[in-house]
Formats: C-alpha cells, structure tokens, sequence
C-alpha cells in the first residue's frame, strides 16, 4: 500500500515540476489539472483504504 501512495506523490512532483518548465499556457494548465487528478485519486484511495482497516481496528 505505501508503494502506491509513494508512486502517486512521485508522479504528482514529476508532474509539478513539468509544469514549472513550460512557456505554453495552455500546456501548464493541462499538466498541472493531470497532477490535481492524481492527487485527488491519492486521496480516495486514503479514505477507501482507511474505511476498509477501521473494522479491522475496531474487531
């Protein structure tokens, strides 16, 4: 599970830094909406993940 989360974020970073190096306009904002994307994946994931082990925790 944390090789996913590890994954996610080093996509996200490579992504943030990609957008930092273009000039485009249009090519910056397509980058940085696929990083917000894969965030917003991350965080679903987390909460899915966390519901599935908290009756685990619980029994």
């Amino acid at each position: 599970m944390n090789g996913s989360i590890n994954n996610r974020a080093i996509v996200s970073s490579l992504l943030y830094l990609q957008s930092n190096r273009l000039e485009d306009e249009s090519a910056v904002w397509a980058v940085r909406e696929g990083q917000q994307r894969v965030e917003v994946i991350s965080l679903i994931h987390q909460q899915l993940t966390n519901l599935i082990m908290l009756p685990e925790s619980i029994g």
